[in-house]
């Protein structure tokens, strides 16, 4: 059901795209230089992996819809290569989830809600759009719990981050982007217990406003 969601919201930001051509800016090629804030609906489809030597492993599904705030900037060389930077934040709830192996609950997982990530979005400019990749690291949070020895350890390692996303100019403010990203997730063993975090696919759709230098 989420998934749905997440894709009925970015097809509609497709549409106001293709559709909206009124107010765009007539210096295009430039319109894309600037500072910019953005707000937008987003879902996280990730995977948490739990291994015990000699025992097995258990993999979670942590999929989940929220919000996404973001900030950046960039600028435009030649009249068509884009380059820039983002801080961008994923917030929604934080998901747990028990750990059974071979019908025994032998502990617990918790996946932050609030996942932030640092980026560097190069682009391809024509006229009022933006092909862009975005290449980066994203850092997630994962506390675990052993139910037999009561103890918690937290992942907090980055992962990398590679995806693509398209942006147009909306009005000479206002720009929507749809983008897809590539989460290599983090891992980390503790004693005979391995965990990876938040391996998967992040799906956005955002609304652009832009600040001109």
């Amino acid at each position: 059901m989420k998934k749905i969601v997440v894709l009925g919201a970015l097809f509609a930001f497709v549409g106001c795209a293709f559709a909206s051509d009124e107010g765009v800016v007539d210096s295009a090629s430039d319109s894309f230089d600037g500072a910019y804030f953005a707000l937008g609906l987003g879902g996280n489809f990730l995977e948490n992996k739990v291994s015990v030597d000699k025992v097995g492993s258990l993999r979670q599904n942590i999929n989940k819809g929220g919000g996404v705030a973001a900030f950046g900037g960039g600028k435009t060389f030649g009249n068509s290569f884009y380059l820039g930077g983002e801080v961008l934040v994923d917030f929604g709830k934080s998901t747990s989830k028990e750990v059974w192996v071979e019908g025994r609950k032998i502990g617990s997982t918790r996946n932050r809600g609030i996942i932030p990530a640092i980026v560097l979005r190069p682009g391809f400019v024509r006229n009022d759009w933006m092909l862009f990749l975005k290449v980066g690291a994203q850092f997630p949070s994962l506390t675990s719990r052993d139910t037999a020895n009561k103890k918690m350890e937290t992942l907090s390692r980055p992962g990398y981050v590679i995806g693509v996303g398209i942006e147009k100019f909306l009005s000479s403010k206002f720009s929507g982007r749809l983008e897809s990203e590539y989460v290599s997730g983090s891992q980390k063993t503790y004693e005979n217990v391995k965990v990876e975090a938040g391996k998967g696919v992040n799906l956005r759709a955002l609304i652009v406003y832009n600040v001109r230098y």
